[in-house]
């Protein structure tokens, strides 16, 4: 079995035997709190689904979600790569906040140190602490409500893809385009077996689910496009940090709408605990979605997202970006509104707003963490 069908569907598997009995819960405050999915793809770049105008590739259950619910289309992650991202995503903290800035590959993964510290609350623990059933969920866990996070190996290297999937998009003749196309396509039909045994069990209208990307795609290795927007993984640039992001809701999140204001996933944690009715720790980075999914309010969630990574930089203050260009050793302005593809540097025709973002960036570096690792 290849590392593609291997995780999720073991995942998979466990949901169906969570699932197996569909048996509702009996304790009426228990029915009240929602389930909560979180689907995370691993490297997908913001122009590959359907719903984000990639016609090539049909990703019809993921494009469900966003159907069924919101895309936001300004979403972002905390780092534009796997480890640090996903450090963020899961305490509702930026990770350079607490020393996690870096992502630790090969053999760094063992050394003592290199990791989530210990002190940090993640989503998981919150929830437990409130009743969900978390990781595996047996049968004995019926009268709870559970938190599943669902982490696919897809679409990040190595490039496998299932002979069923070939076989669809083999008109592709880029064999690496083609094999992302199957891993792709392979990796949307788990998601719509999930969703598809959420229906059968009469779980679905009271399940909070969200499907993003940890970062952007790494274009050249994997053929994961960005498009409209410039760089990828790894990147400071647009096409490093915003993912495609959607959640549902039924019956609480207008179903085909689009948010434009940007939000980030560091709002996972609060949006999720105040969904489960946890208690909030103070310091989180994020806010709970849901009022502004609902219209109770109009404004902007966030008024600034700030990225730190070795030499690397970035600020975002309404629809002004700074990004440190290191190769130059120099900052660059844009204007996301009129400039999403960020082609031209404003930074000498607006100098005095580059100032003010780059002493934005600066007071807010004061409250960061050095890297612990």
């Amino acid at each position: 079995m290849n590392r593609l069908h291997s995780k999720p569907f073991f995942i998979l598997y466990i949901l169906m035997l969570s699932l197996s009995l569909c048996v509702s819960a009996g304790d009426t405050d228990q029915q009240n709190r929602p389930n909560i999915i979180l689907f995370i793809a691993d490297d997908l770049g913001y122009g590959e689904l359907g719903c984000q105008g990639n016609p090539q590739i049909p990703t019809p259950y993921i494009d469900a979600i966003s159907n069924n619910g919101v895309r936001f289309t300004s979403g972002y992650v905390t780092a534009p790569n796997c480890s640090p991202s996903r450090a963020g995503m899961l305490t509702g903290r930026i990770g350079t906040r607490f020393g996690y800035e870096n992502n630790p590959i090969g053999d760094k993964n063992e050394l003592p140190g290199h990791g989530l510290p210990s002190g940090e609350k993640t989503i998981a623990r919150a929830l437990h602490d409130v009743g969900y059933a978390t990781a595996l969920i047996g049968k004995w866990h019926q009268d709870r409500p559970f938190f599943l996070q669902l982490a696919y190996n897809a679409v990040h290297s190595p490039m496998q893809g299932a002979d069923a999937y070939m076989e669809i998009f083999k008109d592709i003749e880029d064999i690496q385009r083609r094999i992302f196309a199957a891993m792709l396509a392979n990796m949307d039909s788990s998601v719509g077996e999930v969703m598809e045994k959420l229906r059968s069990c009469g779980l679905e209208e009271n399940t909070l689910v969200v499907f993003l990307s940890d970062n952007g795609g790494p274009t050249l290795e994997l053929t994961s496009s960005n498009l409209p927007l410039r760089g990828g993984k790894g990147s400071m640039y647009e096409g490093g940090l915003r993912i495609p992001f959607m959640m549902q809701w039924k019956n609480r999140i207008p179903a085909g709408s689009t948010y434009d204001h940007a939000i980030s996933s560091l709002d996972l944690f609060p949006t999720f605990a105040s969904a489960a009715g946890a208690s909030l720790p103070g310091h989180l980075d994020g806010v709970d979605l849901m009022p502004y999914m609902t219209g109770e309010i109009s404004n902007a969630p966030h008024d600034s997202f700030f990225w730190r990574q070795r030499k690397r930089a970035a600020l975002r203050m309404g629809e002004w970006k700074i990004v440190f260009n290191p190769q130059q050793d120099e900052w660059e302005l844009y204007n996301l509104a009129d400039d999403l593809g960020e082609t031209e540097n404003l930074a000498q025709r607006h100098a005095e707003i580059a100032k003010g973002l780059i002493e934005e960036y600066y007071n807010q570096n004061k409250q960061m963490e050095a890297p612990i690792f």
